[in-house]
């Protein structure tokens, strides 16, 4: 009990540090709101409101028609453009996109030639060119058929083809894009916060007052821990709330108790990390780009923005000892599709296996690191 009670009071000292420290607060308070909110809207991977210009060599009903069906919300106005100044607009970075319509492109239509419209991407933003040039063949064929057909685009055919969307009807990517980067905040500030918490008893010199103190190294690591997984949960479900659920309008489809039990489990294995890094560290600012270089290869290989199945063999292998893979996969399947433990099981055993290591390694360091301190 008495151990429990030293934790306890040292863990609230954390909270009580934490408490004062302004910046720490904005930068937690930034990370779990306004970056998740900037994150699900600016990267959204549908198209919207891309700049077109446009060269109207045929100045006919059927050609103002093809501009006029390049619309919001996916589209910026279409401006009219000279042929000749097509190069030059794509040079400066003015437009994505730039359409040419030939001349007399409507009477070769109708006198059963197979006229040919020029479109000219600029595939500097690859994924925005790809997906616009899909929909700007989509919509020119859809409008010619409807021109040709006499109003009715619709064609007979054998075979219907029917799409049901699953867990996002809509495609609304601020839901995934959003929840993604709420993951990665959690990653790095359980990271963040037990490691510069070490690290501040050193700079401070308070870590000789501990050493005074009849406390062992776990009771010292443990109290760190606990104080930040509170701050980390506090933050998570801040996210969830005011972002996730009341501007992005997100259902949770799955258990919320599954999910911070889930989360725990994550945060035992990345507060391991943290501790790992502090015991290395010799500072504050080396702490902080050793965090870094441990995060940035777990958030690129978590699968969050590449699927598994699409990177080289080596990387899907380097992927099995990320615990923020496991924890993205967890995480996905309970918000969105409303999965159980029944199916989540695997991804919550990979976590507490890799946090039991890694919070262990990290324990034996510390007490290596502690005991070298007392003498």
């Amino acid at each position: 009990m008495r151990v429990l009670r030293h934790i306890w009071v040292l863990g609230g000292k954390e909270l009580l540090l934490l408490s004062r420290d302004l910046v720490l607060l904005l930068f937690f308070a930034y990370a779990f709101t306004i970056d998740v909110y900037m994150s699900g809207e600016g990267l959204g991977i549908e198209l919207r409101d891309a700049a077109v210009a446009v060269a109207d060599e045929d100045h006919s009903p059927l050609s103002r028609r093809l501009i006029e069906s390049l619309r919001a919300p996916w589209f910026q106005p279409p401006e009219p453009i000279a042929a000749r100044t097509i190069a030059d607009a794509l040079d400066s970075g003015r437009y994505t996109f730039a359409l040419t319509i030939p001349p007399h492109f409507q009477a070769d239509l109708l006198a059963g030639r197979r006229p040919a419209i020029q479109l000219i991407v600029d595939a500097t933003a690859v994924s925005q060119a790809y997906v616009g040039t899909a929909y700007i063949q989509r919509i020119m064929l859809e409008e010619l058929t409807r021109y040709i057909s006499g109003g009715s685009p619709e064609i007979a055919l054998p075979v219907e083809p029917v799409i049901r969307v699953r867990y996002n009807p809509n495609r609304e990517s601020p839901w995934y894009e959003g929840l993604n980067m709420l993951l990665h905040s959690v990653t790095m500030i359980s990271m963040l916060l037990p490691a510069i918490a070490l690290m501040r008893e050193r700079e401070h010199g308070t870590i000789e007052h501990l050493l005074a103190m009849p406390l062992s190294a776990f009771t010292i690591l443990a109290s760190k821990v606990w104080s930040s997984m509170v701050v980390v949960l506090l933050g998570l479900s801040l996210g969830l709330v005011a972002i996730l659920r009341v501007a992005f309008g997100m259902p949770f489809a799955g258990s919320p108790w599954l999910f911070y039990a889930g989360t725990i489990l994550f945060l035992f294995g990345t507060a391991g990390l943290g501790i790992l890094i502090a015991t290395v560290a010799r500072n504050t600012p080396q702490t902080a780009l050793l965090a870094l270089l441990v995060m940035m290869p777990m958030i690129f290989l978590s699968g969050a923005y590449t699927p598994e199945e699409s990177m080289p063999s080596g990387l899907r292998q380097a992927m099995v000892i990320s615990p923020l893979k496991y924890y993205t996969q967890f995480a996905t399947g309970l918000v969105f599709r409303g999965a159980g433990l029944d199916t989540l099981w695997p991804d919550l055993a990979a976590m507490a296996a890799i946090g039991a290591f890694v919070f262990g390694l990290a324990t034996l360091r510390f007490r290596a690191w502690f005991a070298a301190a007392q003498r």
